[in-house]
C-alpha cells in the first residue's frame, strides 16, 4: 500500500511539471533556459520513480526467493552448489514476474587471464543496475 501511495504521489508531480512544460511550450515568452531546466526536473522526477518501482519490486521478489537445492559438485574443494540451470530454473519466473530482467556482457579484469562479467539487471519501470558477477572466469 505504501508503495502505491508513493507511486501515485511521484506520478502526480510527474504529471504536474509536465502539464507546466506544457503550458510554458506554448507561451512565447517563455525563457528557453527555464524550459531546460523544467525538462531537467521532468527526466529527474521520472528516473526517481523508476528507481522507486525498481527498489519495490527488487523487495518483492527477493521474498518470493528462497534457497535453491545444490545440485553439483566441485571435486576441487569438495563442496557443493547450485548450477547455474537449476539458478535458471528456479528464479527466472520470479524475477520476471516482477518485471525484471538479465543480461549479461564482459569487461576488463584486474586479474591476468581473467573477464570480468556483469550482469545487468533491468526492470520495466526503466531503471537498471549493472552488478560485477563473483568469480571471474579465465579466458
Amino acid at each position: 500500500m505504501n508503495a502505491v501511495v508513493r507511486s501515485e504521489q511521484g506520478t502526480g508531480t510527474a504529471v504536474a511539471v509536465l502539464d507546466l512544460i506544457s503550458r510554458a511550450a506554448t507561451d512565447p515568452n517563455c525563457d528557453i533556459d527555464k524550459m531546460e531546466r523544467l525538462l531537467q526536473m521532468q527526466e529527474r522526477i521520472l528516473d526517481r520513480n523508476a528507481e522507486t518501482e525498481f527498489n519495490v519490486a527488487m523487495t518483492s521478489a527477493q521474498g518470493d526467493m528462497g534457497p535453491i537445492s545444490r545440485d553439483a559438485s566441485n571435486p576441487q574443494t569438495k563442496s557443493k552448489y547450485a548450477s547455474y540451470d537449476k539458478l535458471d530454473v528456479v528464479l527466472r519466473p520470479i524475477y520476471v514476474k516482477h518485471g525484471f530482467s538479465i543480461s549479461y556482457d564482459t569487461g576488463d579484469s584486474p586479474k591476468e587471464d581473467h573477464v570480468r562479467v556483469i550482469a545487468k539487471v533491468a526492470h520495466r519501470a526503466g531503471h537498471a543496475k549493472g552488478l560485477r558477477v563473483p568469480g571471474a572466469m579465465r579466458n
